[in-house]
């Protein structure tokens, strides 16, 4: 609320970037995981009943950043950040409690890996990242990215 009232670019606009460009998905202890689009990510846990139970951030180390996505994955959750103008990427990979677990950058020329333009599912025990791209005007890629 003080960030709409003082103005900052990263909420106001014809619409509220923060709740719009947010994102919510329910992890395995059954809570709801949402997320408000600012840097840092600001994330409440909701109970099924409805109730707040916590909240934490979750801040990007790539200027100018914004979380783009939020995944959930039984007890782990993954946020990607994006920056449109420099093209950089990163996934930050949290526990339930807002605790980092991991941390993947694209390259620092925005190109590599070349993951595609929708991050799509989070699975965990490996971390696992799925985006969906088009590789032509008629054709859908999946590429999975992660750790071994």
């Amino acid at each position: 609320m003080k960030m709409a009232e003082g103005g900052d670019a990263q909420v106001i606009s014809s619409s509220n970037q923060a709740i719009s460009g947010g994102a919510i998905e329910v992890a395995g202890d059954g809570n709801a995981y949402l997320m408000r689009r600012v840097n840092p990510a600001t994330v409440y846990v909701i109970s099924p009943t409805g109730e707040v139970l916590r909240s934490f951030t979750i801040k990007s180390v790539k200027d100018g950043a914004l979380p783009s996505s939020l995944h959930a994955s039984k007890s782990r959750i993954a946020v990607l950040f994006w920056n449109n103008d420099s093209k950089a990427m990163e996934i930050k990979v949290m526990d339930l409690d807002g605790n980092e677990l991991a941390s993947y950058e694209n390259s620092p020329d925005g190109e590599s890996p070349r993951a595609g333009t929708a991050f799509s599912c989070f699975t965990e025990n490996p971390d696992r990242f799925l985006f969906m791209t088009v590789v032509t005007s008629d054709k859908l890629a999946l590429r999975t990215f992660g750790t071994k």
